[in-house]
């Protein structure tokens, strides 16, 4: 086995496209790798950098350059497992010919080094760090390597941005679930008896296989698309508990309803709703939402199986819920749109489209309309104080979490760092998806634009 296939070899588990990305005619490089190192002691050299990283206080070292990896190796060795090392290196030339001559694999086989080359967006990073969030709450630490300075110049920082709006995302992510766990264990208690005696989510699995399906949100541009949303369509709908009035309204019926929410607000989403209003249209709910949902939902519930309860019930009274002999069921999900997501590819659609998930404040709104927090402030509406002044003040409430993103037609629209949040977790999902070879099309337009899916129309997508 030569040098480099005992390198790719130590490092495929991590880097599983590597391998594919050094394969074939490459950009000849402009640096040589003898260069990039001492050419005295250039392990000893490695070490003298590694020195620099403080591993009692952070668990992800970001690495501006691998050069020969004497450095890369020497932070390898000396972090082991208890962290990772990320390398940006855009010169695929330079790494074939580094990891060709100089052999790292031992440290690497014992270690989680992981490569960059700088493209890589939020979203192909929070696919890499799935399961590793709590790395950015214990700390990053960056680590440069000198004599890739003027190569990196300017790449280096912009990866260094791209890992600072993962981190936040992931922060925000790993804060919330803190902030929400003791509700969500009392909410799972609450639960219970439902949970046991509930077939769950193995009910649908696969059960609309081969059709498109279509996530519906309660985003501002949902009020664009609205009118295309038929009960009788070929398209399979799967509404957020938020979409659900607003299209009961318009004498449209989704097929499923998915719920999660923690909060006795969000009981508002079900006032005044009766049999025949949800007759035929199942509750997808999480173990963890607010109780009075499911007391409340006048039709029938499927709860997503949860570990937690599980373990608590035993098999004796969770043995009905298994999937050929094991608990499966719906990843955990961050948000109501994200368990809509997951349900769709859960009962065999594709593609699947997204309306009304703009992650962002198109033409300056927050909500969409007809929103159920449009009630609550009609005693406040006048000529001087106008619906649209009220959603405007609402986005600027977001003070120094307000900030300017892409968007799906061009240009920029606001979001905040909630739903920066919100997104990279999405992107991560629609990134893994695309790999497996499913498509997303996002046609909430004019909304933040996501990485891992296809801009279309949606009365392109129905037709």
């Amino acid at each position: 086995m030569t040098i480099l296939e005992r390198n790719l070899a130590a490092l495929e588990l991590l880097n599983p496209l590597l391998r594919g990305r050094l394969d074939g005619d490459l950009l000849p490089s402009a640096a040589r790798v003898t260069d990039l190192c001492s050419r005295i002691d250039p392990a000893k050299e490695g070490r003298s950098i590694a020195d620099t990283c403080d591993i009692r206080y952070n668990a992800l070292f970001c690495v501006l350059g691998y050069g020969a990896g004497y450095h890369v190796a020497a932070i390898a060795e000396k972090l082991g497992y208890n962290g990772s090392v990320w390398v940006l290196e855009p010169d695929l030339a330079l790494l074939r010919e580094s990891l060709s001559t100089i052999d790292h694999s031992e440290v690497f086989a014992k270690s989680a080094v992981i490569f960059h080359t700088g493209e890589e967006g939020p979203g192909d990073l929070a696919a890499m760090y799935r399961g590793a969030e709590g790395q950015f709450v214990i700390g990053v630490q960056v680590v440069d390597h000198p004599p890739s300075w003027e190569r990196l110049d300017g790449i280096g920082q912009k990866w260094l941005k791209t890992i600072e709006g993962a981190a936040e995302a992931a922060r925000s992510m790993l804060t919330t679930v803190k902030v929400l766990s003791a509700s969500d264990m009392k909410h799972r208690i609450a639960n219970a008896y439902w949970y046991c005696n509930n077939k769950g989510i193995g009910l649908l699995k696969d059960l609309h296989k081969g059709c498109k399906g279509v996530v519906i949100s309660a985003g501002p541009s949902l009020a664009k698309d609205i009118g295309l949303l038929k009960t009788d369509s070929h398209v399979v709908m799967v509404a957020t508990q938020t979409a659900l009035k607003p299209m009961l309204a318009c004498g449209v019926r989704p097929h499923y309803v998915c719920a999660l929410d923690w909060s006795d607000l969000s009981m508002r989403f079900y006032e005044g709703l009766t049999a025949y209003d949800v007759w035929n249209i199942p509750l997808v709910v999480e173990s963890k939402v607010y109780p009075g949902v499911v007391k409340g939902w006048p039709g029938l519930v499927i709860v997503n199986n949860d570990p937690v309860l599980n373990k608590l019930e035993g098999d004796e009274l969770c043995e009905h819920r298994k999937i050929d002999g094991k608990y499966d069921g719906l990843p955990a999900s961050g948000t109501v749109a994200q368990m809509c997501y997951y349900l769709c590819r859960w009962m065999g659609m594709d593609p699947v489209a997204l309306i009304g998930q703009d992650l962002g404040f198109p033409d300056g709104q927050y909500y969409g309309s007809g929103a159920a927090i449009h009630e609550s402030w009609a005693c406040e509406l006048n000529e001087f104080n106008t619906l649209e002044m009220m959603e405007w003040q609402r986005v600027k409430r977001m003070g120094q979490s307000l900030m300017t993103v892409p968007c799906n037609t061009g240009g920029t629209i606001y979001s905040d760092q909630q739903m920066h949040s919100y997104r990279t977790q999405f992107e991560r999902d629609f990134i893994t998806d695309a790999a497996k070879g499913l498509t997303t099309f996002d046609c909430s337009i004019g909304g933040a634009a996501k990485a891992g899916t296809k801009v279309m129309p949606f009365a392109e997508f129905v037709a």
